[in-house]
């Protein structure tokens, strides 16, 4: 086994969408909207996957940067908005 001081290049990686922001962020989006409606198991994974792959690179692309920001606003989008006024507020009034 040879052991080089040479720094790992990333390798060149297959993309599934084209170098375009936008189309990345629109897939981005409907991958995130899958993994808040589909159930947590084996048929998500392959998207969970990507999206890790896509969030880890060390160097991203203006695409990969716009895909992860697509599942996120998503999941941000498919999650319950906290209450307009404090918790306490709400029923004081009430008492």
């Amino acid at each position: 086994m040879v052991m080089t001081d040479a720094i790992p290049v990333e390798r060149k990686r297959q993309s599934l969408f084209p170098d375009d922001p936008v189309t990345a962020y629109a897939l981005g989006y409907a991958d995130g909207r899958w993994l808040v409606s589909a159930p947590a198991g084996e048929a998500s994974r392959p998207i969970r996957d990507r999206f890790l792959a896509h969030a880890d690179l060390a160097h991203p692309t203006p695409a990969d940067e716009a895909y992860v920001a697509g599942v996120r606003d998503a999941a941000a989008d498919n999650l319950p908005a906290p209450p307009n006024e404090p918790y306490e507020s709400r029923y004081l009034h009430a008492a």
